[in-house]
């Protein structure tokens, strides 16, 4: 009788520990692709050990307690985005598609010769 209570009672501990989470899905989009689905960026909650990665399609999910939270999504290259005020509600899924990253702006600013001689070789070949 007592392994039957003790049973029941974690099967219900887990079922209320479990109600505490929600989750939040999406598509990551590449803007230099003409938003074309980005396969393989970081999402990720600010200032918390949650991530995931995006697949083939750019599709991502993640399941996180309950709060309002910011998603940051990073891929090398590509500016960081930052989604604030994200809440997340127990049981539900909440979707964020067509997020798009944008490739990094790089200054091609040289000052010396040297510098100049050095990209100059980069683009002989």
């Amino acid at each position: 009788m007592r392994i039957l209570l003790v049973a029941i009672v974690l099967i219900f501990t887990q079922s209320v520990f479990a109600q505490q989470k929600g989750n939040v899905k999406g598509i990551i989009l590449d803007k230099e692709m003409g938003g074309e689905p980005l396969a393989f960026a970081d999402v990720s909650v600010k200032d918390a050990k949650v991530s995931s990665q995006t697949d083939f399609d750019g599709n991502y999910f993640l399941n996180i307690k309950e709060g309002t939270y910011t998603l940051q999504v990073t891929f090398a290259g590509y500016e960081k985005v930052e989604i604030p005020n994200v809440t997340i509600k127990a049981g539900e899924t909440l979707t964020l598609n067509n997020v798009m990253l944008e490739a990094l702006k790089i200054s091609h600013n040289i000052k010396n010769s040297s510098q100049k001689s050095v990209v100059a070789a980069l683009y002989e070949n």
